[in-house]
């Protein structure tokens, strides 16, 4: 809704794209958690609460409070692909 909002296509377009691969590479690793999403989610939403509040300050704290959860989906993403990676090692039958 928020990079609709910017009437940048260019922009959505992007984004779209990134969102489904992410969730394609996370699913055919067998690590989606449906949690992220619908907590994401609901950061975007108190994000564009905030935009439409003209509250810049609380924009921002949603938006870095976004982005370090984003990290630590991530650096969790890589810790379960690595251990995945591992037990392949040990059996190389699967």
């Amino acid at each position: 809704a928020i990079a609709r909002m910017s009437g940048n296509e260019t922009l959505l377009s992007l984004l779209s794209h990134v969102f489904e691969r992410i969730v394609l590479k996370r699913r055919t690793d067998g690590i989606y958690d449906s949690a992220r999403g619908t907590a994401a989610h609901q950061e975007h939403l108190t994000l564009l609460a905030a935009i439409e509040r003209r509250d810049a300050a609380g924009a921002v704290a949603v938006v870095r409070s976004h982005i370090q959860a984003g990290r630590h989906n991530v650096m969790t993403d890589l810790k379960q692909r690595q251990a995945i990676r591992e037990l392949r090692l040990i059996d190389p039958i699967n």
